[in-house]
């Protein structure tokens, strides 16, 4: 019980730190093993995002043609949270930026890149903020 109430505090602290610029959805999925991410983006073979985006030609709306890079969302944003349980139950905020695939965060993508990009094609007026939230037992 304290892990959650630790990670919900640290939501609605980035929640409201983004309601300054107006309404925020929040969207929260949580998980364990299963919320990490373990898509590799690099690498010029089968099995990998660049190959898939820059090969095969799947998923456009990733790429960003203009600038040669991996696309940005101008609405919604990637905060990813994680916890470990135990008697400390400890949280920390691992990174808050709009929606890309960054690879100096992290060299793995994971369950927030299709669901945060189907809620940007959604071009909903209000800013949506998307939390993958990881809560170790």
């Amino acid at each position: 019980m304290i892990r959650m109430l630790t990670t919900v505090g640290l939501l609605s602290a980035v929640a409201a730190s983004a309601a300054k610029a107006g309404k925020v959805q929040v969207y929260i999925m949580m998980g364990q093993s299963n919320m990490l991410g373990e898509g590799h983006v690099a690498g010029t073979t089968n099995g990998t995002l660049q190959f898939a985006v820059q090969t095969e030609h799947k998923y456009p709306y990733l790429w960003d043609a203009a600038t040669k890079a991996y696309a940005v969302s101008k609405t919604v944003r990637d905060v990813a949270i994680m916890g470990s349980g135990g008697a400390t139950a400890k949280s920390a905020l691992h990174h808050n930026e709009f929606l890309t695939v960054n690879t100096t965060l992290k060299s793995t993508i994971g369950p927030e890149l299709g669901i945060g990009w189907a809620l940007d094609a959604l071009n909903v007026r209000v800013r949506v903020c998307a939390c993958v939230c990881c809560v170790y037992v």
